[in-house]
Parts: structure tokens; C-alpha cells; sequence
């Protein structure tokens, strides 16, 4: 800032005022100056020089005044036209005392922004930086009111005043750089309260260490872990930690299309590729360009559509099914499965090469019952996302005794098993509620993968002789949605629908198609 003559006299005012807000110190040097000058209101704002805007930021004064905006902002070709054909870097020095403000480039805009011309102002000036010049303007309604010793009453604030004025523009780049990154703030804060990971088992702390770390890196990332530990979410939140969170997050759930339309999906296929092909599509490599894409249960994916897929990891590029010009892609790729990759590669139903491609950093997540230590703090954000769901104006309290039954149960569902009793529990309790508060019933139904379909056995071959039997279609579609509620919706592979019921993919697909069964719903 521009140096203050050396023989003024010492500023009367407090220094102890200025500790405190632009306001404040505004507010009282309001105050004392109008026992020594005439004054009515004090106006504060700078111009940027780079942009040609006059900011005004503060105004302080009188009532009669106040209804002046506090903050204005002045822009356009004018302002840049009277700096450029004006002397305003010659118009006086650091203080000067303007009877008529309309003689001065400043006064000009003062006037057109009080909207009247029948002011007296005080100018004082300071350079904040280079493209940046502060102003404060002491004004008082009636032109030629001012004489020098006004102006030398003020000069002898000039130390507070400069002050104020820097405090002033700081303030407002403070605000500007806070609105600029507000949205993504927020945005990044409802992430995080949707995704944050309950971590206080150290298992957990260590997971999420590592995922913080790569998710800033684009390699190849591999989730392994039993239904339900929440491979989607951790997979959500490394895209949200990466610095691609403002790109496309695409996710395809490998097990739950048809082998014959999983090429197409995920990379896209020209118009006429195939009957029914009416229009070119974009496949979930190119949605995801710039982005990540995760390929949950990639376990279920046919051989030929894993050869494809290496071929896009090893080179960022691919054809559109029906095309013959490479479309490249930069795309993180998350995978994940529940399936045991390692005896897959022996069966031969994962390309060897394909796994190594993807298995470029590993992350086995653990079930629920490993991390017992989370269970309490997960049972409170699921019961607060749950009760918002259910529109519960009251939560119940969770009786006491309950934790310790749910830390016994075995949990073979995970966090997703534990939602949906919490879910149905809560459920009840709006039915039936109990004064001594909510009991968490975990679902006691047998986990043994080797079990013949139980819901199937009650609806279709369970039934007592006095019990009416169901039609043929009756039976059917109970038969189909009792062995993909088994199979968490999964068609293909060894745990899918198709082998436990015998059929072939295509059969099985078919039927579904006819019964209006759509297997993602009986995804876990």
C-alpha cells in the first residue's frame, strides 16, 4: 500500500477496535468522525484494474442513507472508456477532499450509484496489490462542504482506515472464492455422508487408508468380498475420493444381462449391427470416458466377451459391435465379485490374462461378522437412513439387550442383511410399536448354499392337501422368482438360477421375458 505522509499527527481512535470486523471498525469510526467532520455515510469498495469493475462492498451511515445497497457492483465498457481517455492515475493524491464528484472518474460512478450528485466526499485511495486500488469514501449531502481540514481530520485515521479497506477486500475474495467452490463443496459433502465408511475396527481403518491413497491414482482396482459387505458403496467411494468425480460413474452388473447382449452394453454397437439395432448406441467404455467405470460381478462374464475386454485394458481402445473404426477411451476400471477368482482361473472360466489385467490392486473387503466393532455405529446411520425412508417423525429407541443378539448372529448377508432387518423390524414396529423400544430381528433362515429352494418347496410343493394348488403359471413364476431370490438375481455361472434349476440361460431367460420377471430386482 502507498505510504502515509510522515507528519500527521497520531490517530485519536481506539486501536483496540481494530481487532474486530470490517463492520465494527466501520461502525465506530462512524461514530467519533461525525463529532469532528461533517459526515453522513462512509462507502467502501475498490476497482480491479484488470477487469475494469468498480466493487462497492461496504456502506455504513446514516438511516436516511441506509437504504443504499451495501454491495454494488459496477461493469462495462464505460468505466474502461474513462480510465483509458481520463488523468485518473493523476487525479490527486492518496487523500483529497471532491466539493463536485462529477469532475472525477470515481465521483462519477459514487454519484450514478447514490443516484444523486449532491454529495461532498473525502476520497482516500490505497493500492492493495497490482491490479487492485481500495477506496473510502467519506461523504455528507450538499456540494462545497468540505475544506482541508476536513480532510486533515481524516488523514489522521489513515493507519485504521487502510486497514478497514484491506479487511474489506479480503473479506469479499474470502466470499467469492467460497461461492466459486460451494457447489462442489457441497456436492463433496453429500457424498460423504452417503458414502463416508463406517471404519473403527482396524481392519476397516486399514481398508479405507489404502482406498484414500489409490483413489488417487488410476489403476486397475479389484473388490473381492461375500454378498452384501458393500462392494458398490467402497467402489463409490474411490470414484468420489478421485480426482474424475466430476466425470461419469458408470456401473453394469455383469450376471445380470444376457451373454448375448453383454458385448453391446458395454461397447455399444452400430446401427444395424444386429436386428433390433435402429440406432447407433454408446457402450459403457465410452460413456465412461474420462471416468470410471465398475464391473460388478465380473465373475459372471462369458469368455467371449472377457477376450474384448482384455483387449480395452491392454490398449484403451475398441469397436463398437458392427463397427470397423477403434474408439479410444480413458476409463478407470473398478471390478468386483463375490465369486473365487482363484478357482475360476482352474475351471477355466477366467482368462488367466484377464485377471491379471484387473488384479492390479486387490482390496478383500471383510464380512460383518469380522469387524464386529463397526456393527453399533452401523446400526445407528442405518436406522437414520431407514427411518427418513419410512417417514418416522419419532425413531424408536433400540432396546438395550439387542446389540449383543446381533453381534451373535453370523450376518452370511452382511450390511445389506442388516438393513433389511433393520428395515423390516421397523416395519413392525410402526404395526405393533413396544414401549420398551425397537427389537432388530436378524432373518434366522438357514445360509447353507446346498438348501432346495425353501421359498420355492412352500409355495409350490408345500402346500397341505386342504390348501387350494396353485394354476400352472401360478406355480412357474413362483418357481422362477424363488430360485433368483436365492440366487440374489444372478442368471449365469455356477451359483446362477440357470444351473439350479436346470435350464439352459437362454431357456431361462425366456421364461423370464414371458412372466414380466426382471432379475436385477432380486439382486442382494
Amino acid at each position: 500500500m502507498q505510504a502515509a505522509p510522515q507528519n500527521l499527527p497520531p490517530q485519536p481512535f481506539n486501536p483496540l477496535s481494530t481487532c474486530g470486523s470490517p463492520a465494527t471498525i466501520a461502525a465506530e469510526m462512524f461514530e467519533q468522525m461525525r463529532e469532528e467532520i461533517p459526515l453522513d455515510g462512509i462507502l467502501i469498495g475498490f476497482l480491479d484494474n484488470a477487469t475494469f469493475t468498480t466493487y462497492w462492498l461496504n456502506h455504513y451511515g446514516t438511516a436516511s442513507v441506509s437504504a443504499v445497497p451495501c454491495a454494488f457492483v459496477h461493469t462495462g465498457t464505460e468505466l474502461s472508456d474513462l480510465m483509458q481517455n481520463s488523468t485518473w492515475n493523476q487525479e490527486g493524491g492518496w487523500i483529497r477532499v471532491l466539493n463536485d464528484p462529477s469532475r472525477t472518474v470515481l465521483g462519477k460512478f459514487f454519484m450514478n450509484h447514490m443516484q444523486s450528485n449532491d454529495f461532498s466526499i473525502i476520497h482516500m485511495r490505497v493500492s492493495y496489490d497490482n491490479s487492485k486500488r481500495g477506496h473510502c469514501i467519506f461523504y455528507t449531502k450538499n456540494q462545497g462542504v468540505y475544506t482541508q481540514s476536513h480532510a486533515d481530520a481524516v488523514a489522521r485515521y489513515e493507519r485504521l482506515i487502510m486497514l478497514l479497506i484491506s479487511n474489506s477486500i479480503k473479506d469479499f475474495l474470502l466470499q467469492q472464492l467460497q461461492a466459486i467452490h460451494a457447489p462442489l463443496k457441497e456436492k463433496k459433502s453429500q457424498h460423504t455422508e452417503i458414502y463416508d465408511l463406517v471404519a473403527i475396527s482396524p481392519s476397516m481403518q486399514e481398508i479405507v487408508r489404502r482406498l484414500e491413497f489409490v483413489s488417487q491414482l488410476s489403476t486397475p482396482m479389484l473388490l473381492t468380498g461375500e454378498t452384501g459387505v458393500g462392494k458398490e458403496m467402497f467402489a463409490d467411494f474411490v470414484h468420489i475420493h478421485s480426482p474424475r468425480r466430476d466425470m461419469p460413474f458408470i456401473k453394469i452388473n455383469c450376471g445380470a444381462i444376457p451373454p448375448s447382449l453383454l458385448d453391446s452394453e458395454l461397447f455399444g454397437h452400430e446401427k444395424g449391427a444386429f436386428t433390433g439395432a435402429v440406432v447407433q448406441k454408446a457402450g459403457c467404455f465410452e460413456l465412461a470416458n474420462k471416468g470410471t467405470l465398475l464391473l460388478d460381478e465380473m465373475g459372471e462374464m462369458p469368455l467371449e466377451v472377457q477376450v474384448r475386454l482384455l483387449r480395452v485394458l491392454q490398449t484403451g481402445s475398441f469397436m463398437r459391435v458392427g463397427g470397423n473404426k477403434p474408439v479410444h477411451t480413458d476409463t478407470r476400471v473398478i471390478a468386483s465379485t463375490n465369486r473365487d477368482l482363484e478357482a475360476m482361473l482352474r475351471d477355466g472360466t477366467l482368462r488367466e490374462d484377464l485377471y491379471y489385467r484387473l488384479n492390479v490392486y486387490h482390496i478383500q473387503l471383510p464380512p460383518l461378522r469380522e469387524r464386529l466393532e463397526d456393527l453399533p455405529l452401523l446400526v445407528r446411520i442405518l436406522m437414520r437412513k431407514i427411518v427418513k425412508k419410512l417417514q418416522i417423525s419419532v425413531p424408536p429407541i433400540v432396546q438395550e439387550r439387542n446389540m449383543e443378539i446381533l453381534a451373535a448372529h453370523p450376518w452370511r448377508g452382511n450390511v445389506r442383511e442388516l438393513q433389511n432387518a433393520i428395515e423390516a423390524s421397523l416395519i413392525n414396529y410402526m404395526m405393533s410399536p413396544s414401549p420398551e423400544g425397537l427389537w432388530i430381528a436378524p432373518n434366522t433362515r438357514r445360509h447353507d448354499s446346498d438348501t432346495p429352494l425353501p421359498a420355492v418347496a412352500s409355495e409350490v410343493g408345500g402346500a397341505s392337501v386342504d390348501q387350494p394348488v396353485p394354476s400352472f403359471e401360478e406355480g412357474v413364476r413362483a418357481l422362477l422368482t424363488g430360485a433368483l431370490q436365492q440366487c440374489g438375481g444372478k442368471i449365469h455361472g455356477a451359483n446362477g438360477a440357470a444351473v439350479l434349476l436346470g435350464l439352459n440361460e437362454s431357456t431361462l431367460w425366456g421364461k423370464l421375458k414371458k412372466y414380466g420377471i426382471r432379475p436385477h430386482l432380486f439382486k442382494e
